[in-house]
């Protein structure tokens, strides 16, 4: 549990929403190693990252074009879980998550997931109108017991 803290530190201290200077260059390296994945990227699209997430390791990525543009990647992670990589690098986008499917045990890909669906959070002006509507009504439910 410690070392799951740890690299979501690790990753989540990296991220950054900085653009790229101008004429500055971006490097990105997804590679999978028996359950296990490395990632070095410096500057890189927080969505190329995914992007070649889903090439190198055979993954259909859906609902990619959900994530904030202009967030930027600067990481160097070696022999990392791939649920540990993807909880820091999608938790720390405004609360996004994830959800999985994962391959049937014997198939021959890189990646131990078959589909992946990003799942952005819900506006908070939405969440905040909401919980002030449910707050509004309470107090006058309670009193028709």
């Amino acid at each position: 549990m410690q070392l799951r803290s740890l690299c979501a530190a690790t990753v989540a201290a990296a991220l950054t929403m900085a653009a790229l200077p101008a004429g500055a260059q971006s490097m990105l390296r997804v590679q999978f190693d028996r359950g296990v994945v490395s990632v070095e990227a410096h500057g890189a699209p927080l969505a190329a990252v995914l992007e070649e997430w889903a090439r190198v390791g055979g993954v259909t990525i859906a609902n990619a074009e959900q994530l904030p543009a202009g967030r930027t990647v600067t990481l160097n992670l070696v022999d990392v879980p791939e649920d540990q990589l993807l909880d820091a690098l999608l938790g720390g986008v405004s609360g996004s998550g994830y959800l999985v499917t994962r391959r049937p045990a014997g198939t021959n890909h890189a990646s131990a997931y078959e589909r992946m669906w990003l799942v952005p959070r819900v506006a908070s002006e939405t969440t905040s109108s909401a919980v002030g509507e449910a707050k509004d009504v309470m107090p006058a439910a309670r009193g028709q017991r």
